[in-house]
């Protein structure tokens, strides 16, 4: 077994098949591949796991309910956890492959010394997303600059990018060294934990970021919201507290960040995402 791919789910029932027919067309390492489904969904599983044993009764695929809903991260340890692939794929259940990625990403940890590998995310057939974004912004306004530019020409940096966790590898023993994913974070920004933590922990080891190499992530239309995007600051807020950086500072970065990206918005016309960001913006200004 070369690659174990682990995917959570949570009522993905509308995802979950779509995503799997993807692994299958571009699997390019045949029976060396594993697929380990942990489900945190709180309603009954078996009707899922069952669907999926039908449409893939001969495919190795591993199907895990999970006894709690401790969140995405303490899922992933889950499977992780029964993983026999010494690379892990993460991956959510509205990623789409768009491509073989498998050898590819067998020859980067055999060869580079490599802990964790990224690709580039697409939102469409044609749109780039953000596959990797800046680490603890300093200058709120360069850094979104900065951001928009090296992912609009692949320009990763490991000392300050952090890849996106919609879909990345990790090396499983060199993981397993830095103690998986926190299960504190329930949700949101655990990327930014684990490269953080690699980058202190492993410091020898190379984050790889292959531009060429592509993956579908379906959030392209989706409209963000204020309760996620709550989620995503509490997040930051205890990756701040955890490694004694700056809460305070953190949320007047996120301030002009915001007050930036109004004005963004109204230039380009798009009124409900400059009214969502300006009532962002009073969430934000409470906790000062």
């Amino acid at each position: 077994m070369k690659i174990s791919i682990v995917i959570v789910t949570y009522n993905s029932e509308n995802h979950i098949f779509d995503c799997l027919e993807s692994i299958f067309l571009f699997n390019d390492i045949g029976n060396q591949l594993e697929i380990i489904i942990v489900d945190n969904s709180v309603k009954d599983s078996e009707p899922l796991f069952n669907a999926i044993k039908n449409c893939y009764p001969n495919n190795r695929i591993k199907l895990i309910k999970n006894e709690k809903n401790g969140g995405y991260g303490q899922g992933n340890n889950v499977g992780i956890s029964q993983a026999e692939g010494d690379v892990i794929l993460i991956m959510n259940p509205d990623v789409r492959l768009m491509m073989p990625i498998f050898n590819d990403a067998i020859a980067v940890f055999e060869s580079k010394n490599a802990v964790m590998f990224g690709m580039t995310q697409m939102v469409s057939e044609t749109t780039k997303g953000l596959s990797f974004y800046t680490i603890n912004p300093s200058i709120p306004i360069i850094n979104v600059l900065e951001v928009v530019i090296r992912n609009r020409f692949g320009l990763y940096s490991q000392k300050t990018m952090c890849i996106s966790g919609a879909c990345f590898f990790l090396d499983k023993k060199s993981f397993e060294e830095i103690n998986l994913f926190d299960e504190n974070i329930f949700m949101y920004g655990e990327e930014n934990d684990i490269h953080y933590r690699f980058r202190k922990l492993l410091p020898k080891k190379k984050i790889i970021f292959n531009p060429n190499l592509k993956y579908l992530h379906l959030v392209d239309g989706r409209f963000p919201d204020i309760q996620t995007k709550k989620k995503m600051l509490q997040a930051t807020i205890y990756f701040c507290k955890k490694n004694s950086l700056n809460v305070s500072q953190l949320i007047q970065n996120e301030i002009i960040g915001v007050k930036f990206w109004i004005v963004i918005e109204k230039l380009k016309g798009k009124k409900d995402y400059s009214t969502f960001y300006s009532k962002w913006l009073i969430e934000l200004k409470k906790l000062q």
